[in-house]
């Protein structure tokens, strides 16, 4: 199979506007290449200011509102699930404005392939405050030759801490159609529940999610997290990760 060609790569950006700087920094050492065409997104919510348009001048920007009526009907579907006790800093409606914007991504990607006329040969989902390791680049030639088909997500189950199965959503890398499959997580977070539980935990929920799709994961050679917020102040991980624990 030919894989020597330029490819159309969209990168997805979506959510809170935390740490641009971070997310520039990481798209040029560890995302962005020479050989391919990248176009970055932005779906952001329309209550902040234009840090990312002005961060990326030559972005496109869709900016949402906060739809609180359907989270709380979301919130309804939902009340019997709640969050895992080891997310003290997290809650149902937290996680559900999330995958709310992340869902809404779609319109956004599927409104610029129509204004550009172009077809993405992969969509390489990243939030703002992501942190790859290691000075790893991603290897789009490998991705390629292993098939577009597949979904690529970072290594190791760092948060499996119910034995099922984990995987960050801190980057995932896939095609248009998974991509979008994968969007829609918020519907079936039903289907996502820690067995034997009523709660979720996000990061086995996102791998038991992909599982539910059917698709393929495959685990490229490079460690991805996410800062988290508490409050408004940095911390580098909840102390029960003892994120420098998990790095070799």
């Amino acid at each position: 199979m030919h894989i020597n060609y330029k490819m159309n790569i969209c990168i997805n950006v979506f959510g809170k506007q935390h740490l641009i700087e971070t997310l520039k920094k990481t798209l040029n050492e560890n995302i962005i290449d020479s050989e391919n065409k990248f176009h970055i997104l932005y779906t952001g919510w329309d209550d902040e200011e234009p840090i990312f348009e002005n961060m990326f001048p030559n972005s496109y920007v869709i900016r949402i509102n906060k739809n609180q009526e359907l989270i709380k009907n979301y919130l309804n579907k939902y009340e019997n699930i709640t969050i895992d006790a080891t997310n003290p800093y997290k809650s149902l409606e937290h996680v559900l404005y999330g995958l709310y914007i992340k869902k809404k991504s779609t319109e956004t990607i599927e409104k610029y392939m129509l204004e550009k006329n172009i077809n993405f040969d992969l969509i390489v989902t990243i939030r703002t405050y992501s942190i790859i390791f290691y000075n790893y680049k991603l290897e789009y030639d490998k991705i390629k030759s292993i098939g577009l088909d597949k979904v690529f997500i970072p290594k190791g189950r760092s948060f499996d801490i119910y034995n099922v199965g984990s995987c960050t959503d801190t980057i995932t890398i896939a095609n248009v159609k998974n991509t979008f499959n994968i969007f829609n997580q918020i519907d079936y977070i039903d289907k996502t529940i820690i067995p034997n539980t009523n709660f979720i935990h996000p990061e086995t929920s996102y791998y038991l999610y992909l599982k539910y799709l059917g698709l393929e994961l495959f685990e490229l050679n490079f460690i991805a997290f996410c800062y988290h917020f508490v409050n408004g102040n940095i911390i580098y991980y909840n102390e029960y990760d003892k994120m420098i624990n998990f790095i070799p």
